[in-house]
Order: C-alpha cells, then sequence, then structure tokens
C-alpha cells in the first residue's frame, strides 16, 4: 500500500500523557500515513492508571500497565524521535 499522506509531529520532555497516547495511536496508521518524528525524547507517561477514591474521600492513582500501540509495542520510556 501507498503511503498516501505525510505527517511530521513535534515532541520534547514535555510531551507527555494523552499526547503521547494520541502519538501512540498515530504510529498505529504508520502503514498508510509516513510519520516522522521530530525533537527530543518525550517524557515517558505511558501508563495505564487507575483511580481509586478512598473512603475518606481522598483517591489514590495507581499505574496498571502501558500504552501499546496496534502492533503490541510498548513505550515503557517515552517516544523516540526517528
Amino acid at each position: 500500500m501507498n503511503k498516501v499522506k505525510k505527517l511530521s509531529i513535534y515532541i520534547n520532555k514535555y510531551t507527555i500523557s494523552s499526547a503521547e497516547q494520541s502519538i501512540i495511536a498515530l504510529l498505529s496508521l504508520n502503514n498508510i500515513i509516513e510519520i516522522k518524528i521530530i525533537g527530543k525524547n518525550s517524557g515517558g507517561y505511558t501508563t495505564c492508571n487507575k483511580y481509586i477514591e478512598l473512603s475518606n474521600g481522598d483517591g489514590i492513582e495507581i499505574p496498571i500497565g502501558y500504552m501499546t500501540d496496534i502492533n503490541l509495542n510498548i513505550y515503557k520510556n517515552g517516544i523516540y524521535k526517528n
């Protein structure tokens, strides 16, 4: 399949969490979109978290896994520029 679009994504250590999740989703489209990562490595906030409300009204958020792309690549240490 020919890649029909090109996309450049600028990242750095401040690219975290939902931005990383969005980039991981876009990387899953790499077979139809040419994706180039530019800048520096992302922050590495690629965990899936579970929020637990405590009986006193406080809460705690616990990492329970890592985000993966469609090919099950894990980005434990963030996304790296290519």
